[in-house]
């Protein structure tokens, strides 16, 4: 896939107040912007229903595609999917107030938000949004925000995830740069947070095939992009020794992950809390509350997982911040 794809899909474009549905092969595919040149798009899914997307294309058919530089999926609903609710490709988008449920019900390697195989896509944010029933208890491979194979540079914030996922709610392949903070985690199949240090688990036999002469991460960083020099080397200072070798000189930078946080969230009714897996699998794993108990939800049983003021998160996380529970979801 060439990741760097210019489709010149205009700017300052807004999709909003539709309902896309029964579609055979996804919902909408937005782009605009530059990867290249970091341009923004600025382009906008607002107050939308996207859902039942995928009658006839199981695989690959996402409910948004989305790609390019600065573009936005914001106050929508998105549920009804075997596989991703969000399909990610590119730079500096943002996802806030939608409401994605009812994804990844019948597959495995299955999520609701998706973006991999490419470091130099960075800058993504995941905010207040609520996420619920993604996955089954009986699929072991599902996950709710998934970054696949050294996806780095990405924030997940104020967020409410309910019965989400069985291999991680929030899952990373090798990432970088992932803070993960001030989210409400809650009942999920799995564990809250996972990361593996795939090139020293599952992916050892893999490493020519991304990081050879001709590997997918040294064509994507250094031709489709150049991450050491501008605008690359300066929007994302953090990215440009991700292709050099350690001191050993055989192993890459982008091998062991690191700056990786989580850190002020709240997990409720968690059987597994973290996975880390395979050496070097890098998290600071911060301040956050762990309960079995309800910790002060205006209404649990319907779904209503706003904090009342006098909910224990507070004192136990004084610098937790309330999440917008109720502007989540399509504006009426």
């Amino acid at each position: 896939m060439n990741t760097d794809w210019e489709r010149d899909a205009g700017k300052d474009l807004t999709i909003e107040r539709c309902e896309v549905y029964n579609t055979g092969s996804g919902g909408i595919i937005l782009g605009g912007g530059s990867k290249k040149t970091l341009t923004p798009g600025n382009n906008t899914v607002t107050d939308c229903r996207i859902h039942d997307f995928d009658r006839r294309n199981k695989a690959g058919a996402a409910g948004v595609n989305i790609d390019g530089c600065g573009n936005r999926i914001v106050h929508s609903e998105i549920f009804n999917g075997d596989l991703q609710a969000i399909f990610v490709r590119g730079n500096d988008h943002l996802f806030e107030y939608n409401c994605i449920h009812h994804v990844a019900r019948n597959s495995n390697d299955a999520s609701a938000w998706y973006l991999g195989r490419d470091p130099s896509d960075r800058g993504n944010v995941i905010r207040w949004n609520f996420f619920h029933h993604v996955g089954r208890p009986d699929r072991k491979w599902t996950m709710g925000v998934y970054f696949d194979d050294a996806t780095c540079g990405a924030t997940v914030e104020g967020n409410v995830f309910y019965r989400v996922a069985s291999y991680g709610t929030v899952y990373s392949n090798g990432g970088h740069d992932l803070t993960v903070r001030n989210n409400i985690f809650i009942e999920g199949y799995g564990p809250a947070y996972q990361l593996k240090s795939m090139w020293y688990d599952f992916g050892l036999d893999q490493i020519p095939y991304y990081f050879g002469e001709k590997g997918i991460y040294t064509r994507r960083l250094t031709r489709s992009v150049d991450i050491t020099k501008p605008p690359y080397s300066t929007h994302y200072p953090l990215l440009k020794d991700w292709l050099d070798l350690l001191s050993d000189g055989t192993t890459y930078v982008g091998m062991r992950p690191r700056r990786n946080v989580f850190d002020q969230n709240v997990l409720v009714k968690y059987e597994e809390t973290f996975r880390l897996v395979g050496k070097y699998a890098q998290t600071d794993i911060g301040e956050n509350y762990i309960t079995q108990q309800d910790p002060g939800f205006v209404d649990a049983r319907a779904m209503d997982f706003t904090l009342r003021k006098d909910s224990v998160v507070f004192r136990e996380l004084p610098d937790f911040r309330a999440i917008p529970f109720g502007q989540i979801g399509p504006r009426k």
